[in-house]
């Protein structure tokens, strides 16, 4: 079989991210993988759109236009406010807002259809081969310490497989079933390769993977005989997610001393006092502002808390939402809310095929639901997960939301 040039060069972009996945930054030319692929994807669209016309489609330029609103009001707020005045921080740190969201845009626009279906078709096996290994030590994993697991939660090791952080692999199991629900496979082994991923999800013991496996099957059947999310079902979601991670939502939240609560607090603080445009990039929450330990910080009393000071910072950038309020504001944060919305929207709009839209629309949910409490839109795992959304979306470039072909 040919390979076409494209279908290597986004394999080739898996890979990388998912060995840097695995080291986490001990292997110093693959740490800044997803940055790379960042600016590769932003030369790539600017070029598509200056030159091309009607290269990158109309939605895509929409989420483009809406990340490209939310950068303005964080440099704007860096000029106005002078909160920092390293402008290298801060295009690093709109790099690492903005990289999600273009690498989808860039694989979905680089993708022909052919050139997606040889891409899945290659990653099919090694996606099987991931889930199966994973779920057998996995198991192993519950009678006995074999060095896959973390904190205890639910009577349980929080399992990362292969991984440093457990949900990694979270993230890595729902891609690989992306790819493999997109080859042309029974539902019989559909729901097996499901069931494998739920065990993956359920024995990371995190809140938003065991909403996922909650909603997995749900989704299934409800996409049969339905073609948007309604109303009745977003409640159900927010219930279900409110009552799977309660502990989450306890420790993270309703404590008041800690971290992410804290972040919460002050990052609307924040969004108050430089309304309207935020205190601009590399402020607040980031992972610049941890870097070169945003004055705010000290303004907060955040260098007296342990885990939150300028050597010991590991929880500063362990958010989304409240970076994006500190730094662009309550307005700024709306624009970044509804660029979201528009790449949910495309996603469900897109999968004809009714099983992998309804496995699409779940990961989607988990993402949310997952950014609530972690910087997984600015992370290289994110970068990793919005990769594969672009390949399963560029199979479906010639189908409409309303095709009625069920697979």
């Amino acid at each position: 079989m040919k390979i076409y040039k494209k279908t290597l060069f986004v394999i080739i972009i898996v890979m990388v991210l998912f060995v840097e996945l695995i080291f986490s930054g001990m292997v110093p030319f693959l740490k800044y993988a997803d940055e790379v692929t960042a600016i590769i994807s932003i030369t790539s669209l600017a070029v598509w759109i200056l030159s091309y016309k009607g290269r990158v489609e109309k939605e895509y330029k929409k989420i483009l236009l809406m990340i490209c609103i939310v950068a303005a009001f964080g440099f704007a707020g860096n000029i106005i406010n002078s909160v920092t005045r390293s402008y290298f921080a801060a295009a690093v740190d709109c790099l690492g807002m903005v990289k999600v969201f273009v690498c989808v845009v860039f694989v979905y626009t680089y993708l022909s259809e052919n050139e997606a279906k040889q891409v899945v078709a290659l990653l099919y096996k090694p996606a099987k081969l991931f889930l199966w290994v994973a779920v057998l030590l996995g198991v192993v994993s519950i009678f006995t310490d074999i060095g896959m697991g973390g904190e205890v939660r639910y009577g349980l090791r929080a399992y990362s497989f292969i991984f440093g952080h457990a949900h990694i692999l979270a993230i890595t199991s729902i891609s690989a079933l992306a790819i493999i629900a997109s080859n042309e496979i029974t539902q019989k082994k559909l729901y097996f390769y499901t069931i494998l991923t739920c065990v993956c999800q359920l024995l990371t013991t995190k809140g938003p993977s065991i909403v996922w496996s909650i909603m997995i099957f749900f989704m299934f059947k409800y996409y049969m005989h339905n073609r948007k999310i309604k109303t009745w079902l977003i409640i159900l979601i927010v219930t279900v997610g409110i009552l799977a991670g309660g502990y989450q939502i306890t420790n993270y939240f309703m404590n008041a001393s800690a971290p992410r609560a804290l972040l919460l607090k002050y990052g609307i603080e924040t969004a108050r006092r430089y309304f309207p445009l935020g205190a601009g990039f590399a402020t607040y929450g980031s992972d610049m502002a941890k870097v070169y330990y945003s004055k705010l910080y000290y303004q907060y009393g955040f260098n007296n808390i342990w885990g939150m000071g300028e050597y010991d910072g590991m929880f500063l950038n362990d958010n989304y939402w409240p970076m994006a309020m500190g730094q662009f504001g309550f307005i700024g944060t709306m624009f970044l809310l509804y660029a979201c919305y528009l790449f949910f929207h495309n996603a469900q709009g897109k999968c004809s095929n009714r099983r992998v839209r309804a496995i699409m629309i779940t990961n989607v949910m988990y993402v949310m639901a997952h950014s609530l409490g972690s910087a997984l839109l600015t992370s290289m795992e994110g970068t990793f997960l919005f990769v594969i959304f672009g390949v399963v979306l560029a199979l479906y470039k010639n189908d409409s939301f309303c095709s009625s072909r069920k697979v």
